[in-house]
């Protein structure tokens, strides 16, 4: 954990590696790459991203999930942060009412290039508040650590965290990136991540329904 001007971005890998490691990308030292490899849940993984992390910035992002600016990208992500102290997370895409606090309803805001297909809905300004957003990016200037004590596997984690936010009094919200994303597969082809998926989402019901 730093507070070094800069952003780390966080990926978790699941390969036969079992320590992360980190990749500088720019001359001036200001950006990394953190990989994480074969760890046992995403919330576990983007704890050791936070935990290795020379900077203050960190970006959680799927291992599909590609930035097509980097530098457009960060400007606009401080731009972001700078524009309201309050904001405590961003993402690309997000949804303006979630029904029971856990099911995305249809109001989708902010857009992706999805399998070479535009998804969502142009916001509105520099950012758009949104009740969650989707885990495929997520940026924030906070340390604060994913609850791997709570859940297990690799989904709710961004609902988890947008609704921890909302509990600090920190906004979430939208900001429109050039993004591609290309969706390695779904829940329902790997039985167990099914499951692990649904416990989950119990979990997060019975965690904030009295909060």
């Amino acid at each position: 954990m730093s507070t070094k001007k800069g952003i780390s971005y966080i990926t978790p890998l699941r390969l036969n590696n079992k320590f992360p490691f980190i990749i500088y990308t720019n001359p001036k030292k200001t950006r990394e790459n953190i990989f994480i490899f074969n760890a046992k849940s995403i919330f576990e993984a983007y704890n050791l991203g936070i935990k290795e992390s020379n900077f203050g910035v960190y970006c959680f992002l799927h291992d599909d999930t590609v930035i097509l600016n980097k530098p457009e990208f960060e400007e606009k992500v401080y731009n972001i942060f700078s524009s309201d102290s309050t904001i405590g997370l961003i993402g690309v895409l997000g949804c303006k009412k979630l029904i029971d606090g856990l099911y995305w309803g249809g109001q989708h805001v902010g857009i992706i290039n999805n399998k070479h297909k535009i998804f969502g809905k142009k916001i509105e300004g520099l950012c758009e508040e949104v009740e969650g957003i989707d885990g495929l990016l997520m940026v924030t200037n906070l340390p604060i650590l994913f609850d791997e004590i709570t859940y297990k596997g690799w989904d709710i984690y961004d609902l988890d965290m947008s609704r921890h936010m909302r509990s600090i009094k920190k906004k979430v919200v939208v900001g429109e990136f050039e993004i591609e994303h290309g969706i390695m597969g779904k829940n329902q082809e790997n039985k167990k991540r099914y499951e692990q998926a649904i416990e989950n989402r119990e979990l997060y019901s019975k965690k904030w329904e009295t909060k």
